[in-house]
């Protein structure tokens, strides 16, 4: 039989192992507001495509500087279905390029940083409640 405090030690690592924090900070932005709900979205479905941690990607960077190698115009546009799923809106390929300040798929992942991905789904998000 374990003893109790292997039991809350078992379940405090368990809840607070890795690949549950993107959930929970997901969660926890949920209950902030839809906006930053699809900021975590945007950052989960990221980091699972590029296979990164979601700790060590940086919003600020293109998705070509991610770490891991980066990403290229397929995985942003794999990332962009998924969100799309998540949270029940569509995405216009024009947002998309007019925040990566682009207009072709070839620049598409220098242009495009996360959080400029996180303001086209922002925007697209209100446009849906609206």
């Amino acid at each position: 039989m374990r003893s109790p405090t292997i039991a809350v030690l078992l379940s405090a690592a368990l809840l607070f192992h890795p690949a549950r924090a993107p959930r929970a900070q997901e969660r926890n932005a949920a209950a902030s507001g839809p906006q930053q709900r699809a900021d975590a979205v945007v950052l989960r479905h990221s980091a699972a495509v590029l296979a990164v941690p979601a700790r060590r990607l940086r919003v600020e960077r293109p998705y070509a500087a991610q770490p891991g190698g980066g990403g290229d115009a397929l995985d942003i546009f794999e990332i962009v279905m998924a969100v799309e799923e998540d949270l029940g809106i569509a995405i216009h390929d024009d947002a998309i390029y007019r925040a990566a300040g682009v207009d072709d798929v070839d620049s598409l992942a220098q242009g495009l940083s996360i959080a400029e991905l996180q303001a086209v789904v922002r925007e697209a998000l209100s446009a849906e409640a609206d």
